[in-house]
This record gives structure tokens, sequence and C-alpha cells, in this order.
């Protein structure tokens, strides 16, 4: 019986062969879609002798579609293996296609197996994976090895110093798209550190990010400040990271200017009350004041939130000036943003103020 049983298994495996044969993307797509299934049908040694040898073939082959699905269905069955490593280096493969979605999605398999895999296999296996696909001359590759720093780097032992160190290196790159990568992920990676080298390592490399020469960068360092921020304590933001949003806060690109009203509220909830109050009142005042209609509707949308963190003394000497000069603004969807704001204002100040102040508007 048990012959006939690896027989019929060979079958499966045989018949996953003659599907792939096929001209048709659609059908090849559809049969490994069937490769979870395949699996637990087969007996272990066919799957390592057989099946995962085939695999390794046709990811240096197919069309992106078929790539993908491979990459999509590794994720699904990965955890029916006794040893996963085996998978790694069709994913290595797929780690450095041209086409984006199936990079991304054999980064986000990766990710999902390093959580399985032991202190030792991250140290010893995946963690110089990482590495070699960040020095290779493949920009694909090495845009992948960014994100896969994050899901190992808190295991990685003796090798973290190497991933660091590379991620640094990735971020002084002259292409600008690996640059973005790292703008990208940053904030995540940061979280994952210890707090020693995030100060002596990683923030001075974000300040340069931070006023990189494309704008498009500058804008994705914002949404990984908020990360960070909420991440370090008050007297590193106060030391490392409040100049850095201060300078942001100016910045020639609207772009720029509008990701940060857009984010205020957030970034002013991390940063806390005090640094708020002490710090950030005037920037915003200039947001509210700000040439572009987007970056003022933008930064009186975020008024809401970010009054939480403000005082009242500065929201009367500070914000009702510029406020109430908005009353008078050309765009629409300033005023419509204001007149919401404004409703929170009467919860926070005092009757008189409000009087004085605000009825008139």
């Amino acid at each position: 019986g048990q012959r006939g049983n690896t027989q019929e298994h060979m079958d499966i495996i045989e018949l996953l062969k003659e599907e792939m044969g096929s001209d048709e993307v659609p059908s090849k797509v559809n049969a490994i879609h069937r490769l979870t299934m395949v699996v637990m049908a087969v007996d272990r040694p066919q799957i390592y002798d057989k099946l995962i040898p085939f695999l390794d073939n046709l990811v240096r082959k197919e069309d992106d579609e078929v790539l993908f699905a491979i990459a999509e269905e590794i994720g699904k069955f990965f955890n029916l293996l006794d040893n996963k490593l085996v998978l790694l280096p069709v994913l290595e493969i797929l780690c450095c296609v041209d086409e984006t979605v199936v990079r991304e999605q054999a980064v986000k398999t990766l990710s999902k197996i390093a959580d399985s895999l032991s202190g030792a296999d991250i140290q010893n296996i995946f963690t110089p994976i990482v590495i070699r696909l960040s020095t290779t001359d493949s920009l694909p590759s090495r845009i992948s090895s960014i994100n896969l720093m994050i899901p190992c780097y808190k295991r990685s032992g003796t090798q973290k110093e190497k991933l660091r160190k590379r991620f640094i290196e990735l971020c002084k790159e002259e292409t600008p798209l690996i640059r973005k990568s790292c703008a990208l992920t940053i904030g995540s990676f940061v979280t994952q550190m210890e707090k020693e080298y995030v100060t002596a390592e990683l923030l001075p490399i974000f300040k340069q990010l931070t006023g990189d020469e494309q704008d498009a960068i500058r804008v994705i360092c914002i949404e990984s400040l908020i990360p960070i921020v909420r991440y370090l304590s008050k007297e590193d933001n106060q030391r490392h990271i409040l100049a850095i949003l201060l300078t942001l806060c100016e910045d020639k690109s609207w772009k720029v200017r509008l990701t940060i009203a857009k984010n205020f509220g957030d970034l002013t909830t991390a940063f806390g009350k005090d640094i708020t109050d002490a710090n950030l009142v005037a920037k915003f005042a200039l947001l509210l004041k700000d040439v572009e209609a987007d970056v003022r509707t933008a930064a009186v949308i975020s008024l809401k939130q970010t009054l939480k963190s403000i005082g009242i003394e500065k929201i009367q000497t500070i914000l009702l000036p510029p406020l109430s000069t908005l009353i008078q603004d050309s765009s629409f969807n300033v005023k419509a943003g204001l007149a919401e704001s404004l409703c929170e204002l009467s919860t926070i100040l005092k009757k008189e103020m409000i009087t004085q102040k605000i009825v008139p508007m």
C-alpha cells in the first residue's frame, strides 16, 4: 500500500508540473493556488526532494502573475513544514524581481516566516540573507532588504550591528528610490532598536533624510517622525527631534508643509503638552497663515486635535489673531474647516473671551 501511496503522491507533483507546462498564464496561476492542497496531500520527503526544487526552478523563469501567486501561496502553507528554511532560497529570488507587487509579497511572506523561526535560525540563516540582499547591485533586492530588517532585527544577536550599518549606508545611497524606501521604514525600524543606538546612529541619518533634496523623501520622513517621537523619551525628543520638526514646518516645498499641517495633531499628541505649548504654537500659527490654501485648510482641520496640547494663554495670544483673519479667507474649504474648529475653541475658552473674540467672528 505504501508504494502505491507514494506513486499517487508522485502523480500529484507530476500533475502540477504538467499544468505548469501550459502556455496560458491564468491556468498556471490556478495551478499554483492549489499548492497548499498539494503540500497537504504529499508526504514530506516528496516536498523536500521534488516540490521545492521545482518551485526553485519556476521562480527563475515564470511571468510576474505566477511569481506573485507563488510568493502568496508559500505564505499560506509554510506552517505545514517542519523545516521552513528550505523555502527561503525561493523567496530570496522573488525579492530580486523588478515587479513591485511580487517583491512586496515575497517580503510579506518572509516576514511571516521570520516570526516562526528560532533565534538561532534568524541569526545564522535569515539575517545573512537580508544582509546579502542589501549588498547586491540589484536595486529591487536592496529595496527588499530594507523592509526585511524590521522583522529580524530584534533577534539578530551579533548581526545587529551589521544591519544598522547597512541601513545607514542605504540611507546615503545616490538612488532616490533607495533613500525613499529608507525614509518609509526608518520609523518602524527605530521602534525595534535599542534607544542608545537610535540616538547615536539612526537619528543623525534621519536628520539627513529630512533635509533630502527630493521633497517626496522629506514628505515621507514626516510620516516616520510620529512613531519615532512616540518611541523616544521627552528629553530625547527635545534634544534631537524638535529642531528637525521646526525646520520642516517652514520647508520651501508646500507639499512638505501640507504633510506637516495634516499630521500636526498627531505630532503634538506624540510630543506632549509641554513641548507643544513651549515650542510648536508659533509654527502652527505660520501654517494657518500659509500662502497655499491647501496648507491653511489642513492646518484648520488639525486645529481641533492640536488645541488639546496648547494652553489657553497661547491660544489667545498666538492662535486667535490668525484665526480671525481666516474668516475672510478666499478659500471656501478653509472657512468650512474653521467653522467646525471654532465650535471646539468655544468649549475651551472662558466665556468673556468668547464674547470678545469668537462671537465677532
